[in-house]
């Protein structure tokens, strides 16, 4: 195949990745949180799972499990990281409990 590269880095280091793949990520909240935040919007994580490891995920981690397959002795996930744009979060604000946004403009 040509245009792709696989590498082996630290993932506190990278940014705007298409996918990372990862082993047992999910049970791991900070490394998973780490691996979200080395993703573009839409970039995708494909965890290799337990099989018993439950594919539910908080939805501070901005991750929406898009495909999964039950092997024989293990979970496949691939995890789509969410893309935010301003109209869906100004759609949406009124479900964050965050206080509100005030915005001024100087002419």
């Amino acid at each position: 195949m040509t245009g792709i590269e696989v590498e082996e880095h630290e993932l506190e280091e990278e940014e705007n990745h298409t996918m990372v793949i990862a082993s047992n990520i999910v049970q791991h909240k900070e490394l998973l949180q780490t691996a979200a935040r080395c993703l573009a919007d839409g970039g995708c994580i494909l965890a290799r799972e337990n099989v018993d490891t439950n594919s539910v995920l908080s939805s501070g981690f901005r991750l929406n499990v898009v495909f999964e397959k039950i092997l024989k002795d293990e979970k496949l996930l691939l995890l789509r990281k969410v893309i935010v744009t301003l109209d869906s979060f100004i759609r949406n604000r009124r479900h964050l409990s965050l206080p509100s946004l005030y915005l001024s403009v100087c002419l």
